[in-house]
């Protein structure tokens, strides 16, 4: 059981079937499928930083 819950984020919902075939959850296909809304957000923000010629990412540190 404690497999299942580290693995709990992954779960696309909280429905778990059981039936004939054994007891089976729904999960995301893939990493772009389980953080869509933050990697959108990040893509927007980064256009936006380019667009504005502002700095909102991280700072270059390499200049220190």
């Amino acid at each position: 059981m404690a497999e299942a819950d580290e693995n709990q984020n992954a779960l696309a919902n909280k429905l778990e079937i059981r039936d004939s075939h054994g007891v089976r959850t729904e999960s995301h296909q893939s990493h772009f499928e389980r953080f869509k809304d933050a990697f959108v957000k990040e893509l927007q923000d980064f256009t936006a930083s380019v667009l504005d010629d502002t700095r909102k990412c991280a700072p270059d540190r390499s200049r220190s």
